[in-house]
């Protein structure tokens, strides 16, 4: 059996996923939110009371990073994909 334990700060970046029977932690879930047309400082401040970001875990840092690592792979793949159609359709005209 698994137990949800979630970290008693209400401003929690992850949930921890542990074995009830020997306290193993899983996993560990990140959630990772983009806003848009929006004041983070402000909204953090109106909505939480923080006045300014806390330090970003290593671990969230490197997630982040691998996302944008994974999001250039795909975006050159999408941009080379559409190349070759194009040149495709230039050879059939």
């Amino acid at each position: 059996m698994i137990h949800a334990s979630i970290p008693s700060d209400e401003h929690a970046k992850s949930c921890r996923f542990v074995t009830l029977r020997d306290g193993f932690i899983r996993t560990v879930a990140l959630c990772k939110n983009t806003a848009v047309n929006c004041d983070i400082p402000k909204l953090m401040l109106d909505e939480f009371g923080l006045e300014r970001p806390s330090e970003c875990p290593p671990v969230v840092a490197a997630f982040l990073e691998t996302q944008q690592i994974s999001s250039k792979q795909l975006l050159a793949e999408v941009k080379d994909k559409e190349e070759s159609n194009l040149v495709e359709s230039k050879k059939s005209i």
